[in-house]
């Protein structure tokens, strides 16, 4: 601010003639009239102690003055002395003077804040050389002395990016003035240095703060700013890969929010390690509950904290008395820390160490919920049968199903925490078949009779001959901006399928099936259909770590039998109390069994991923709805949609337009896309268009070769689509040269 105002009292000089005169006679403020007079005319008289060179000089400037600038306003600064003998003296007489000093500064300071100056004359220079491009706020804070000249927490970041550089834009003075505030910082006597040692030492001063939990609330204030700074983070990550860790760091003293993986490393090895102690248990469990809450700020914060703690925290015991009331609390409390377990699962399976105690702890709950389940084991009614039957069969409005394989119930839970809150979700859960394979239940869900139907192509016929309606079926990954169809059926096999391939190493791959639901089901609401369902044949369990020893024997078994993971045919009912045997013919086996646990039976194949069980995460499955209730806003249509039906040429003309009256206010206005289509990709599109109430506009696309194509109206904040029409080009008749 400071260099403005010389400027405007520049500026009103050179209003009554062209040359004025800036006299410096300390020699102190070439500074402040460079940062002045940027982008006008600046020549310079410095000081001379020999006078005969001085006027030679001056000579020499007053030529230039005339006879290259003759026409122009020119600023002439003067160093040092301006003698009534000087060459340029009547300049200063015709033109004006600005002589500065500190009392120029004093007075300006005081006509422009209205603030009485009282700073030394040392502390008001060292302000002029800092205070360039400052504002009128930061000038009144330093004259009231609530904030100092220099405030090392604004610039050190651009210092740390590129020291020397940023050194050489300063000052001798602010130069002077950094290195007092470094050595103050690292609490080191002042002396030279190079500036990148600086640089070096004030990041370790630093992250040896955050170390040993001893920083101060200045560097804490640096640090904070750093680590939450996208322009800074290159050079943060620079100097943090140069920190070498102490090996004689207490883990309980690192500062909650520090930025050193290998600090949550030895955290994680120290509760795991301390499961067994109740006391170190809860006082681990609070430091890593204070660093979780940093994690938005916070990059450094491991993604698997949430996780570990939700699986090591005590869980609510299932004391319920039915079926229903254990189903319900297993999907409002213990669903997440299945989905914990995976993720840890998913984390650190090459790592036993880690990975056993915290399994032995999930397990231990998980069994305690068994307990209570397997006790209320005979009250379990299966209803997945014929359920896409009676959905569809009932159905009035435009809907689509999504009909996953292998979707448990957490994965579900997982993508509803991630859709749009302005998308409303009815969560509820079904029973599955017994046992819970794909085979089995998808048949349940395709059919009423409960008849197993081995191909998908032969259950969707059923389905339609049941339901009597025209179904679309398709893979979900093939659903786009183009799909239409007043009633979707959407297959995704995607978890089931890696699952079965990949066994526990799938366990990575699920957040991008979560991904692809999640984009799915946004995409089809906001293409207009009123509902979209997300159901499911059956989930699954995670064996984790598993000994020779934790697999369940099958030699009591009585009669024939095939034994897989997670279930065993048998031709005889077993009446051990081991099993649970359900009557449930299937070739020449009666009865399906059951084992009281999530642990799988002695069998041929891989372990890993397993599912045909009977806990529930096996068979209380997901069944949600969701629903997108449109805000009242501007319509926008397609108007000459009959023009489009049939086209000649690339070029595409379209004409859109907009209801004549706003709903409220929110509605006045409204920010469209056309987008055209062909074979499901896009094409072309217009730029945004803001379109008013009782609006038109006429845009030209290109098919760009395509012969039929989709134009969308798309609204460009909710991507709802707005209106839609079918191109269709004709293909013109050879006329033998007549035209």
């Amino acid at each position: 601010m400071i260099e403005k105002w010389l400027k405007a009292e520049i500026d009103a000089k050179l209003k009554n003639s062209k040359r004025i005169i800036v006299l410096d006679e300390s020699s102190e403020w070439e500074f402040l009239t460079e940062a002045a007079c940027v982008g006008s005319v600046l020549l310079k008289r410095k000081s001379d102690n020999k006078k005969w060179k001085q006027k030679k000089d001056e000579l020499f400037l007053r030529y230039d003055i005339e006879k290259k600038h003759k026409d122009s306003d020119v600023i002439i600064y003067i160093q040092g002395e301006l003698s009534n003998d000087s060459f340029l003296v009547d300049y200063a007489k015709t033109g004006g003077c600005i002589v500065l000093s500190k009392e120029w500064v004093r007075e300006t300071l005081l006509r422009e804040t209205s603030l009485q100056v009282s700073l030394t004359d040392e502390e008001l220079y060292t302000a002029c050389h800092v205070g360039v491009k400052k504002d009128l706020n930061w000038w009144k804070r330093v004259i009231q002395k609530i904030e100092d000249v220099l405030t090392l927490e604004d610039d050190i970041l651009q210092f740390m990016d590129d020291p020397n550089g940023f050194m050489k834009k300063q000052s001798q003075t602010v130069r002077n003035l950094y290195i007092q505030e470094f050595c103050k910082l690292l609490g080191q006597p002042l002396q030279e240095k190079p500036y990148d040692t600086y640089a070096n030492e004030i990041s370790k001063h630093i992250f040896e703060g955050i170390i040993y939990g001893n920083i101060s609330k200045r560097e804490y204030s640096i640090y904070c700013k750093w680590l939450d700074s996208h322009e800074h983070e290159p050079a943060f990550k620079k100097y943090l890969s140069m920190f070498k860790i102490p090996d004689n760091v207490e883990v309980a003293k690192v500062n909650d929010n520090h930025c050193f993986d290998e600090i949550d490393r030895r955290e994680l090895v120290y509760l795991v390690d301390n499961l067994g102690d109740s006391s170190k248990v809860q006082a681990a469990l609070e430091r890593i509950k204070r660093r979780i809450k940093n994690m938005k700020k916070n990059p450094y914060v491991a993604e698997w904290w949430p996780d570990v703690t939700d699986v090591v925290e005590v869980n609510v015991t299932c004391k319920d008395t039915s079926i229903d009331k254990i189903s319900t609390y297993y999907t409002t409390h213990f669903a997440a820390k299945d989905r914990s377990m995976r993720h840890i699962l998913a984390y650190w399976k090459a790592t036993e160490s880690i990975v056993r105690p915290l399994q032995e702890r999930y397990e231990q709950m998980n069994q305690d919920m068994l307990k209570v389940w397997f006790e209320h084991y005979d009250e379990y009614k299966e209803n997945q049968k014929g359920y896409l039957v009676r959905l569809i069969k009932d159905n009035k409005k435009k809907i689509a199903i999504i009909v996953g394989d292998g979707v448990r119930y957490e994965v579900a839970d997982s993508v509803a925490s991630r859709i749009s809150p302005d998308i409303k979700i009815d969560k509820k859960f079904m029973y599955a078949g017994l046992p819970s394979e794909t085979e089995h239940n998808m048949s349940a869900l395709y059919t009423t009779d409960g008849k197993i139907i081995a191909t998908k192509s032969e259950r969707e016929k059923v389905l339609s001959q049941e339901t009597g309606k025209n179904i679309t079926y398709m893979q979900l990954e093939e659903v786009n901006e183009t799909t239409d169809g007043d009633i979707l059926v959407l297959t995704y096999k995607d978890i089931d399928d890696a699952g079965e391939k990949m066994q526990q190493a799938m366990l990575k791959l699920v957040d991008e099936f979560e991904d692809i639901l999640v984009e799915k089901i946004q995409l089809l609401l906001h293409m207009g259909y009123k509902e979209v369902h997300l159901v499911t044949d059956h989930g699954f369990v995670l064996t984790g770590i598993l000994d020779e020893s934790d697999k369940i024997p099958t030699d009591d078994v009585s009669g024939a039998k095939k034994v897989s993971e997670r279930y065993i045919r048998s031709v005889d009912e077993q009446n051990n109390d081991k099993y649970i045997s359900l009557h449930e013919p299937y070739g020449e086996y009666n009865y399906v069994n059951f084992a009281k646990s999530s642990r799988p039976f002695s069998s041929t194949g891989k372990y890993g991923y397993s599912h045909g069980g009977f806990t529930p995460q096996e068979v209380v499955i997901p069944n949600f709805v969701f629903r997108y209730e449109k805000t009242n806003q501007l319509d926008v249509s397609i108007t000459n949609k009959k023009d489009l039906s049939e086209v000649n040429g690339d070029i595409i003309a379209i004409k859109i337009s907009s209801g004549d009256e706003a709903v409220d206010v929110m509605s006045s206005q409204r920010r469209v896309r056309v987008v055209l289509y062909s074979n499901g990709k896009e094409i072309d599109k217009s730029s945004i268009l803001t379109m008013g109430p009782g609006e038109k506009e006429n845009l030209d696309l290109s098919l760009n070769g395509a012969n039929e194509a989709l134009v969308v109206v798309i609204d460009e904040d909710t991507k709802d689509q707005l209106d839609k029409a079918v191109i269709n080009k004709t293909q013109m008749r050879d006329l033998g040269g007549l035209l």
